[in-house]
Parts: C-alpha cells; structure tokens; sequence
C-alpha cells in the first residue's frame, strides 16, 4: 500500500471536525460530573458552547461580507474562521490547560505535548488542503485559544485528582477521538451552513 500524503492530511485535518470535537467535549463533560460534580462540567459548557457559537456566527458574516471564494494568505476567506482550528482548540487545548494547572506532572505535560502536535498538524493541514487560509486559521486559534483559557480557568482539575484519573479522562478523549475518527462521520458547515 503506497502513501496518500493527501489522505493522511486529511486525517489529520479531521481531528478538529465537529463530528470528532463534539464527542470529545461531551465526554470530558460526563467526566468533570462525575469527578467534580455538576457545577464543573456546566462550567465547562460554557466556553465550548461559546466558542462554536462565535465560530458559526462569524462564518455567517465571513459568507456574507466576503464576495471572493478563497481569500490570499493573509486574508480571510469565506470560510472564515476555521472551525476546525477553533473547535479542537477549546477541546483539547482546555484539557491541556485545565491539566497542566494541576501541576509539571508527566501526564499532564505529555498531554500539552499531544495536544500541541495536534492543534499544528490541523492548522497546517487546514492550509495544506486549502480549506482555509492562514488568516482563517489564526482567525480560529485566536477564537478557540481565549475559550480554552476560559475552560481551563472555570473547568480545573484539582491536585487531589490522582494520576490514575487523570490518565483515565486522557486515554478516554484520546480513545473517542480515535474511534469517531474511524467512523468516518463529519459535518461540513459548507454544507450546513
């Protein structure tokens, strides 16, 4: 079997779909309830909640205000933000923050190293694919990386959560990500939208 560069970049681009996102925000939402109660994963909503609402309502405005169909690199396009770059940014950057608050342990920073390699491979393959400029995805890092300080702030995970639990809600995220990336559902906000 020979390698499909566009196929692994596609792959990798689908980390920030919704239809991978939103299951992975669900469960760290089951999982703040059940470690941290009721208040905490409500808390948690709230940046994610916010973050996709900004992202669709300014893809409303970006189609509308924007009469070309790509932009340049520094423009914003259509398409304008990324909702992949915004939403795995919330997503797994506010796990990786609400981590890494509890402290420099391996878990924690093994994690920030995971989600960092994934937020760059969907930024650079957002652009690669040419679904969006590098406007757009800055665009959408900007609007996901303010939610997901908002989530890590409101959402923490105290110290007294063990390792164990820790590794349990990032093997979990981990393990839905994979799971509704093989499924091969997405959601397409041209298509939505």
């Amino acid at each position: 079997m020979d390698f499909d560069p566009t196929r692994f970049e596609v792959a990798i681009t689908n980390l920030g779909n919704l239809a991978v996102t939103g299951p992975a925000a669900l469960l760290i939402w089951v999982w703040l309830a059940r470690h941290r109660g009721l208040r905490a994963a409500l808390r948690y909503q709230w940046p994610v909640a916010a973050c996709f609402a900004l992202t669709v309502a300014l893809k409303l405005v970006s189609r509308d205000a924007c009469g070309c169909l790509q932009g340049t690199l520094l423009e914003l396009s259509t398409g304008a933000p990324s909702g992949h770059m915004a939403m795995s940014t919330v997503v797994y950057g506010g796990v990786a923050l609400m981590l890494l608050r509890r402290g420099p342990e391996p878990i924690n920073l093994l994690t920030a190293l995971l989600v960092v390699s994934a937020l760059i491979g969907v930024a650079v393959t957002r652009v690669a694919l040419h679904a969006h400029t590098p406007a757009d995805v800055a665009a959408g890092l900007l609007i996901g990386g303010a939610c997901a300080v908002w989530a890590g702030r409101v959402a923490e995970v105290p110290a007294r959560e063990t390792v164990r639990d820790v590794a349990q809600l990032v093997f979990l995220v981990v393990g839905i990500v994979l799971l509704m990336h093989i499924s091969g559902l997405r959601f397409d906000s041209a298509e939505v939208l």
